[in-house]
C-alpha cells in the first residue's frame, strides 16, 4: 500500500511539473504583442520609406535596411514562438491546427533560429557598411559575410550528413522550404 501511495504522489508531482508549462503562455502573449508592435513599426518605416524613395532622397538604402530590419524581427519572433509552442506548451495527445509542426524537430528549429539571428545581423552590417566610410570597417564587415556564408554551408553539409543516417533520417532533414 505504501509503494502505491508512493507511486500516486510521484504521478500527482510530475502532473504539477508538467501542467507548469502553462505558465510559459504568458512571455508567448507578450511577444505576440511585440509581433504587433513590430508590425505597427514596419508600416511605419514603410511609409517613411515611400516618401524618401518618391521624394529622391540619397536615404534609400538606409531606410531599406529599416523596414528589412522589422521583417526580420518579426521573423524571429514568430520562429521563436512557433519553436516554444511546439517544444512546450502543446499537448502531446492532442489534434491540433498546426499539423506542420509536429514533423519539426528541435534540430530543425534551432537551425532556423540561427539562420533567422544571421538574417538580422546581415540587415544590420549591411546597414552599417552603408553608413560608413573607413575602409577597414568595411573590410571587417566583407570578413564576416564571408565567414557566415561558410557557417551556413558547413550546417547545410552536416544536416545533409546526418539526414543520410537512416535513423536520423526523418529528424533532422530539412528541404529548401523549410530554411
Amino acid at each position: 500500500m505504501n509503494k502505491l501511495n508512493n507511486s500516486l504522489s510521484i504521478l500527482q508531482f510530475e502532473k504539477v511539473i508538467f501542467s507548469s508549462r502553462w505558465a510559459l503562455s504568458i512571455p508567448y502573449a507578450g511577444l505576440t504583442v511585440m509581433l504587433f508592435v513590430f508590425v505597427f513599426r514596419f508600416f511605419l518605416d514603410f511609409w517613411k520609406f515611400l516618401g524618401v524613395a518618391l521624394s529622391g532622397k540619397e536615404d534609400l538604402l538606409v531606410e531599406t535596411f529599416h523596414v528589412l530590419e522589422n521583417v526580420t524581427i518579426c521573423s524571429f519572433i514568430v520562429v521563436i514562438m512557433l519553436g516554444g509552442y511546439a517544444t512546450f506548451l502543446r499537448r502531446p495527445s492532442k489534434r491540433w491546427s498546426l499539423a506542420w509542426l509536429e514533423n519539426m524537430s528541435t534540430f530543425k528549429l534551432e537551425v532556423k533560429l540561427l539562420l533567422s539571428l544571421l538574417s538580422f545581423s546581415s540587415v544590420k552590417l549591411l546597414e552599417v557598411a552603408t553608413l560608413t566610410n573607413d575602409p577597414i570597417i568595411k573590410i571587417y564587415i566583407q570578413i564576416a559575410f564571408v565567414v557566415s556564408a561558410l557557417a551556413v554551408a558547413v550546417v547545410s553539409k552536416l544536416i545533409m550528413h546526418t539526414a543520410s543516417t537512416p535513423e536520423t533520417a526523418d529528424d533532422v532533414s530539412l528541404d529548401s522550404r523549410e530554411i
